[in-house]
Order: structure tokens, then sequence, then C-alpha cells
């Protein structure tokens, strides 16, 4: 299946959920580095317009609840597991839970939401997208040669 055809399926899957892609590019007989370049590209192009569309959807809401809210925040609660981890880890972390755990729209909201910059985000969920590509990629390689 090596075709455009299963590259643009497997990076779009890659895009959407990473995770599905990484599945699915297991169904292929893909070489490691196709499975590596169909898995980074595809997951750092839907990090970067989620990180895009989401930089713009949350100025909008942050307008739109100033006109309607004044002087309430709606923060989580202190206990909740995304404060605990950005207040621990940063954007670092969530950035490598965002892969293989969290998909890239929740891991780019929750990046955005503290208030990361959109550039350090992209930079952080592409620099963690390439880390994980190279382990599922050499990881799916490795087990598909088995059978």
């Amino acid at each position: 299946m090596s075709s455009i055809g299963g590259y643009l399926t497997v990076s779009g899957l890659c895009a959407v959920k990473y995770m599905i892609g990484v599945a699915s590019g297991l169904a292929t007989n893909f070489s490691f580095t196709e499975l590596f370049l169909c898995y980074f590209i595809g997951g750092s192009v839907g990090m970067v317009l989620y990180t895009l569309f989401g930089e713009k959807i949350m100025s909008w809401w942050k307008n739109r609840k100033s006109q309607k809210i004044e002087n309430i925040e709606n923060l989580p609660p202190k206990n909740d597991w995304k404060v605990k981890v950005w207040n621990k880890f940063g954007l670092i972390g969530i950035a490598i839970l965002t892969p293989p755990i969290l998909s890239q729209p929740v891991g780019t909201a929750i990046s955005l939401g503290f208030g990361a910059p959109a550039f350090k985000v992209i930079i952080a969920m592409c620099s963690s997208m390439f880390v994980w590509s190279l382990i599922f990629a050499y990881a799916g390689n490795t087990i598909m040669q088995w059978f």
C-alpha cells in the first residue's frame, strides 16, 4: 500500500487523532522512514492547525466572555489533573502527553488555555511529535517484521 493515497490516509488520521493514525500505519507495508514521515508530518500539520485555530477561538471566547461576565474567573479547580500537570511540568509536560495520551486538540487547548504563546506551543508540540513519531515508527516497523 505504498501509494500517495496510503500516505495521505495515515498522515490525515495522524492529524486528526494521532494514535488512530499510528494504528492505521501498522496495517500498511510502509518502511520505517515512510511511517515516521507520515506520523510526523501528519501530526505536526494537525498540531499547527489546531494551535492557529485554537488561538483565534480563545481570543474570540475571551472577548465574548468579557462582554457577558465581569470579574468572574472560570478556572478549573486546583485539584483538576490539567492544573496539576501544568503546575508541575508546564508546557513540556503537556507536549509529552499529547501524542500518545491526549489528542492534539486537547493538548493544544490546555496549553493555550493556560496562556502559553502559540509559537512556543507549536515548537514544543512538534518536538514531542518528532520523538513520538520515531518511537512509534520504530516499534511499528519492528512488530510488523515479526509477521
